[in-house]
């Protein structure tokens, strides 16, 4: 029977070190990418939230209620017959 020549201490320890020096790099590149793959996943849930805000108000904007809306609240405009009442309030004069 042959006798299995054994590695040594320091032959041990390179191969440690090669294998370390080939990993680390590796690893951080793998963090980065992960990093960056969670950002655009939130990315992406974050414009789907949007795009059904966005889709849902489209959908309102073609009903008469929101088109009054906007002209009442945003253009300031009136149906016809119509009035608008301000009322304003008189300023307390101050005296010392």
């Amino acid at each position: 029977m042959k006798k299995k020549k054994k590695i040594l201490g320091w032959q041990q320890i390179i191969i440690c070190i090669v294998g370390l020096a080939t990993l680390v790099p590796v690893l951080s590149k793998y963090l980065s990418l992960h990093h960056k793959y969670v950002t655009e996943v939130k990315g992406i849930q974050s414009l789907k939230k949007n795009n059904k805000y966005f889709s849902r108000l489209i959908k309102e904007a073609d009903t008469p209620y929101f088109v009054e809306k906007i002209a009442r609240e945003q253009l300031g405009l009136m149906k016809k017959g119509e009035y608008l009442f301000k009322i304003i309030t008189p300023k307390k004069n101050v005296s010392h």
